[in-house]
């Protein structure tokens, strides 16, 4: 008899511990459903610029400049355009723009819509704990006699850049580019940049994947045209291109640089394609090895898979000019 009562009262044991097992798990269900509510009820806001002026008022509201949207925007929001926009528009800076909180700037095409700092000032600066989204865009014309001629970014700034043109930016550090956050470019292009090198990395890391960098000039006595890595910065290039700069496609002076599926070619002959520490994933195209035969040998492939020319028989990737053909 104190046999079977043992084994009742285990059983019951069981199942009390299973139903408080249930309502453990239904209640942590229910706050997470009521945090996951909450959170959809205080959605981020779509402001949207309605004009090119640059006016700063302070406020968005039927009458919006990108600066007072930027403004007025809390960090999460979305920046759109009217259908203003959609016939080809520029916006004419008169300062540059200060985004120190995360904020997302949504185009309507870089044939449609140009951000131009006029020729007198930088387009972006970024500073602060923020991540910032533009897609979309084209920045043009912009002009730092310092550092980041298009754009600036500084230590805890994500940038991501998504269908993004930028054109005729001008400075002597990072012409387009200076960064030393986390710069994400996607599907994007560098062209007619001039002073120094197109980016200009002071450290963080760079991911570029499907971009090109192109075209682009030296007016320095550091012959670097395209990508310049100082600070332990580290590079990700993926599916980009860099070449026909008329400088070094890419120095590492501190750092790391990793390629995988990319052109690298220096229109110069008599400057090197590539120096410093870079690393080989496969399946990249470099002109000439001057410099770096040790983790890019000569072949067509090579070990590494890649196409690898010489300073006796450079590679020539036969690239087309940059044209519009038909995309955003």
């Amino acid at each position: 008899m104190s046999r079977t009562r043992r084994t009742i009262n285990s059983k019951n044991n069981s199942v009390i511990a299973l139903c408080l097992n249930r309502e453990i798990i239904f209640r942590a269900a229910f706050l997470a459903a009521a945090i996951w509510i909450a959170a959809v009820g205080a959605d981020a806001a779509t402001l949207t610029v309605t004009k090119t002026a640059d006016t700063n008022d302070a406020v968005c509201n039927g009458d919006c400049s990108l600066r007072e949207a930027i403004g007025a925007a809390a960090s999460g929001d979305t920046i759109a355009f009217s259908l203003l926009f959609s016939t080809a528009q520029t916006i004419a800076l008169t300062d540059q723009l200060l985004f120190a909180k995360s904020l997302t700037i949504a185009g309507p095409g870089a044939r449609l819509l140009t951000i131009s700092g006029t020729g007198l000032h930088r387009a972006f600066r970024m500073d602060g704990a923020a991540t910032v989204n533009i897609r979309n865009v084209k920045i043009a014309n912009s002009f730092d006699a310092e550092a980041g001629g298009c754009i600036q970014i500084f230590t805890d700034i994500t940038l991501n850049l998504t269908d993004v043109q930028l054109e005729l930016c001008r400075s002597v550090s990072g012409a387009a580019i200076w960064s030393r956050g986390t710069l994400n470019m996607i599907r994007s292009t560098i062209t007619t940049a001039s002073l120094g090198a197109a980016i200009y990395l002071d450290g963080g890391t760079t991911n570029i994947a499907n971009s090109t960098i192109k075209n682009n000039s030296i007016g320095s006595a550091l012959p670097v045209a395209g990508i310049h890595v100082t600070n332990s910065g580290i590079l990700k290039l993926n599916n980009a291109t860099i070449a026909d700069n008329d400088g070094e496609a890419v120095r590492v002076s501190s750092g790391t640089a990793y390629l995988r599926n990319t052109i690298v070619r220096a229109v110069n002959p008599s400057l090197a394609d590539m120096s410093g520490t870079i690393v080989s994933l496969g399946n990249n195209l470099v002109g000439k090895n001057v410099g770096i035969s040790t983790a890019f040998p000569a072949g067509n492939p090579n070990v590494n898979g890649d196409i690898v020319g010489s300073a006796n028989s450079i590679v020539n990737p036969q690239l087309h000019t940059l044209a519009n053909n038909g995309g955003q």
